[in-house]
């Protein structure tokens, strides 16, 4: 609860039971979904748990959209395992809760409804450090670095992340974006239209 709002809602199944695993967490989180809606009226991510296992998802994430949350503070040497409190570490941290709720979530319109997205842990961080560099490159020479995704890691979920969250530390900026086929013109353009309500 923040403020006394339902904000973030955990399904933990135990360890030692063959039964309950992170699948049927899963399960039992869309039946919440189903039996006490109220419940995710003010939702902003659901969490699941067999303790071998902790995934974040949305609620409309399904199954394969619940995803580990693999360091705590960012640095790589903790995304080579995601310990069962890694997730709960990472992302419930007072500042770092607020700020993937400010700045993190997006709607994309779908047909027959909405889709809610939350950044991966890759991207949350990788897009933090691109806004830190931007910001400073404006005081200085105006270079800034790039990150990389590898393929299908949501570089252009990450490009929306990022130009969001620049809107907030500059004064209306103007993005250009350049890219190398059209396949990826269009993708870019699909991407940012139907995620245009920040």
């Amino acid at each position: 609860f923040i403020n006394g709002l339902p904000l973030v809602v955990v399904e933990l199944k135990s360890g030692s039971s063959e039964t309950a695993d992170i699948s049927s967490a899963y399960r039992q989180m869309r039946n919440y979904q189903l039996d006490i809606p109220d419940l995710f009226i003010y939702n902003a991510f659901n969490i699941i748990s067999d303790h071998t296992h902790s995934k974040v998802g949305t609620i409309t994430s399904t199954e394969e959209w619940y995803k580990e949350w693999k360091t705590v503070d960012g640095s790589y040497e903790d995304t080579r395992f995601a310990a069962y409190d890694v997730l709960f570490k990472g992302m419930l941290a007072k500042d770092r809760i607020l700020d993937i709720i400010k700045n993190f979530i997006v709607f994309e319109d779908n047909k027959p409804e909405d889709i809610k997205i939350l950044a991966q842990y890759h991207q949350y961080y990788a897009v933090k450090k691109a806004v830190v560099s931007t910001v400073e490159a404006t005081q200085a020479d105006g270079r800034a670095g790039v990150f990389w995704h590898t393929q299908g890691a949501g570089k252009s979920l990450s490009m929306v992340f990022y130009t969001k969250l620049l809107y907030r530390y500059l004064d209306n900026p103007t993005f250009v974006i350049l890219t190398d086929r059209v396949g990826l013109d269009d993708q870019l353009y699909g991407q940012f239209s139907r995620v245009q309500r920040f």
